[in-house]
């Protein structure tokens, strides 16, 4: 350092080892703090570091390669005579620069300066004002960061996966529920409409019978709510497969309406405890698991009596199709049957795949989304990291 403050003319070997160099740096940061005239003479095809080109990058360089360089020293002598042949100036303390003192400074594996003539050395412009080189990277560096990306996702990726199978799994199962409940609803519209439309033959279907035709004529199950509501719904089944309908009872005039075991089972419910107004459940089936609404049936009309009350009270028509046996005895207030609107878990499930495949992959795009861009910035930052230790 004591030297530089000395002469006029500061010589920088630039090499590889010379750019990586801190005492180089700060060598070279003392020289234009002195106003000294530097000559850098680029032994290799190096750009400056970030720091050193904030100093050289105004300044002619002199290129000695390709090899050798020992060839190149002539034209570098001449340069340096050239400058020692200008008037003095003053430096920075005030005092005079000698004018036959040079200073030179490299790194430790810099080549010797050595005083030979060779052919002319290319001035060059300072590559920092040409089109600027990404400085050499260095391997271990560069590993490191393939490293640190590695282990990052190694660690990132089961936290994603992860995610977003839980997300799938609350999702999915929310879906069922909403499907299910989708269903049940469905379910009670169909209960209410054929509580409408026993309602309907009940107070208009079969009072018009009455008038149209004496009671000893032939009989017209039409007539009979629990009948109405069958064949109605029955042709809503045309079009929703899926649906079955069945007014069941242990004790009914038509055959076809008797209960079986779980039916039985849900009828009795209804009796043992009269302020249930409803009954939902599952039940498994030959054909998988069975989805089932049901509401009681109760005998609230006056007129239910006059056909299920006695037989000698009951329409000859209907007993004569029917018979004696079953479909009376009933009383006002008794729970007679349930109806009962069946559909297969299989459509819930049905319901909510379709709709869960849709958020599922809607889910994995979100997270090649994220991933992308975490691994982005994640890139960026490391890149950054590496360039500001480089220089």
């Amino acid at each position: 350092m004591h030297g530089i403050s000395s002469c006029k003319v500061f010589v920088l070997v630039f090499s590889d080892s010379a750019n990586t160099s801190d005492h180089v740096r700060r060598e070279v940061a003392k020289a234009f703090s002195l106003g000294l005239a530097v000559i850098p003479f680029r032994t290799e095809d190096v750009a400056p570091n970030r720091s050193l080109s904030y100093f050289l990058e105004t300044v002619h360089w002199l290129d000695a390669f390709p090899s050798p360089t020992e060839s190149y020293f002539g034209t570098l002598a001449d340069q340096i005579k050239r400058l020692l042949e200008q008037p003095v100036a003053a430096n920075g303390d005030g005092g005079k620069h000698g004018l036959t003192q040079v200073t030179a400074v490299a790194a430790p594996t810099a080549t010797p300066l050595a005083s030979e003539a060779g052919r002319a050395t290319q001035v060059s412009t300072p590559p920092a004002l040409q089109a600027r080189r990404a400085p050499k990277a260095d391997p271990k560096k560069s590993n490191g960061l393939k490293k640190t990306f590695v282990r990052f996702n190694l660690v990132f990726l089961p936290i994603l996966a992860a995610a977003i199978g839980a997300t799938a799994s609350i999702v999915h199962s929310n879906l069922q529920a909403g499907a299910q409940q989708q269903v049940v609803s469905m379910a009670k519209v169909m209960l209410e409409t054929a509580r409408a439309s026993r309602k309907y033959t009940t107070e208009q279907i079969a009072p018009l019978l009455e008038t149209l035709q004496p009671s000893d004529q032939q009989f017209h199950p039409q007539s009979i709510p629990f009948y109405a509501a069958t064949e109605a719904f029955n042709y809503f089944r045309q079009t929703h497969p899926d649906f079955a309908y069945k007014e069941a009872a242990p004790n009914p005039t038509n055959p076809r309406d008797r209960t079986v075991d779980w039916e039985a089972d849900i009828v009795n419910e209804f009796r043992n405890d009269t302020s249930k107004k409803e009954l939902i459940g599952r039940r498994d089936t030959p054909l998988g698991p069975s989805l089932f609404i049901s509401t009681p049936i109760k005998v609230d009309d006056a007129s239910c009596l006059q056909c299920h009350s006695t037989p000698d009270k009951a329409p000859p028509g209907m007993v004569k199709l029917y018979g004696s046996a079953n479909g009376f005895g009933w009383q006002s207030g008794d729970i007679i049957g349930a109806q009962i609107v069946s559909v297969p878990a299989a459509l819930t499930e049905k319901l909510a795949g379709n709709a869960f495949r849709s958020i599922f992959w809607r889910l994995i795009g979100i997270g090649i989304v994220v991933l992308g861009v975490t691994n982005g910035v994640l890139f960026w930052a490391l890149r950054s990291a590496l360039r500001i230790t480089q220089g």
